[in-house]
């Protein structure tokens, strides 16, 4: 599926039913962590296409996760006339967790630092990836908060529970992944 730029101009598109069977995957099992400037147009569902952005460490695969997207909050301004209010962007704030703590600690101490250098895909179960893209299909740098949480219960695992936020005007892009990458 390719991914097209915002076009303001651009009549409403039509609306497509969700085919009888199918079945859009909730849960985010995985994370491709982006350096902001990596271009994601041309990423498929084919490994080979993201083993060059894999090879230079413009992409880093996080898996398993587990995760959801909640529903963004609405920044508004008031508004004029008989529109109560006008809807300026959407905050995202989209909590995700992950085992591996000890051996990830050097990528979550430059994530945690990074300044906005970093942007990230969420994976679905479905092997679909929602990207945060701006007007001009760049990727929008995200603010991303991990750290290390454990449970009192003996035998559970030691965690990693981050927090990624962003702000947008637009909804996330939707990038078929190759499941071989997050299984």
């Amino acid at each position: 599926m390719a991914i097209t730029a915002y076009d303001p101009s651009a009549e409403l598109s039509a609306f497509v039913p969700d085919a009888p069977g199918s079945r859009e995957g909730s849960r985010i099992v995985g994370l491709a962590i982006f350096k902001t400037g990596f271009d994601v147009s041309d990423l498929t569902d084919d490994a080979e296409s993201w083993d060059t952005g894999i090879t230079a460490k413009d992409i880093v695969i996080v898996k398993p996760v587990a995760g959801n997207m909640t529903r963004p909050t609405d920044n508004t301004i008031p508004g004029k006339g008989f529109l109560e209010q006008e809807i300026t962007s959407r905050s995202y704030d989209v909590p995700v967790t992950h085992y591996g703590v000890d051996s990830n600690l050097a990528l979550w101490n430059t994530l945690n630092q990074s300044n906005d250098n970093y942007s990230v895909g969420f994976v679905f179960e479905d092997f679909k990836m929602y990207v945060a893209l701006d007007r001009d299909l760049n990727l929008i740098p995200m603010s991303i908060a991990g750290a290390p949480e454990s449970e009192e219960t003996l035998g559970n695992k030691r965690q990693v529970s981050a927090n990624i936020r962003w702000k947008t005007s637009d909804l996330p892009h939707s990038v078929a992944v190759p499941s071989s990458l997050f299984r």
